[in-house]
Parts: C-alpha cells; structure tokens; sequence
C-alpha cells in the first residue's frame, strides 16, 4: 500500500518539534514547505504515463487479437461474427484517439 502525502505530512511534523513550531509562527511558509517535502518523499503506484501506457498496451491486445480471430475463422471459411468486427475498431479507434492527442 502507497503512502499518501497527507500522511506522510502528518508523520513528517510529528517527528519533529522544530517543524510544528515553525509552521506555527509562519504557517503559509512553513506549509509550503512540508508539502514540498511530502510530495518528495511520497511515490505514486499509477503515474499517468504508467496508466497511459497500460491502456495502449490493452487496446492494441485486442485490436490484434481481433485480427487474429479474423484471420483464424476466415482460414476455416466461416462468416466473421459482427461482434469481433466492432471489438476490433472500437479498440483500434481508442488506441489512434489516445496516440493523436498524446502527439499535440
């Protein structure tokens, strides 16, 4: 489990008395410092990029395993299921919506 910054915050100025009277005597300054501290000391599990990176890898598994699947029940001369066609471009145009506005 993460920490959060709040938490870590807190841990942070209850760890040092110096700390709570500073922020004491000048609160925005002593704030903006402690806060600063926290973010330095706190790490995200999901970072954007990693989330980012996550839903391309996901929307290209499909878009290709729907390929696949195509191919597959066209080699055995069956009629492709309408379900797999649109899985397939749905996840294609998810994958070239997220590229385009990633490149602007």
């Amino acid at each position: 489990m993460s920490t959060r910054s709040a938490d870590k915050l807190m841990s942070i100025v209850l760890a040092d008395p110096k700390k709570l009277e500073a922020l004491k005597t000048n609160p925005i300054e002593g704030l903006t410092e402690l806060v600063k501290q926290a973010k330095e000391q706190t790490t995200l599990t999901f970072s954007p990029t990693n989330i980012f990176t996550l839903i391309v890898i996901a929307l290209g598994s499909i878009g290709v395993i729907a390929v696949i699947g195509g191919i597959i029940i066209g080699y055995f001369d069956k009629t492709m299921p309408e379900m797999l066609t649109a899985l397939g471009g749905a996840a294609v145009g998810g994958l070239v919506a997220l590229i385009s506005q990633k490149s602007q």
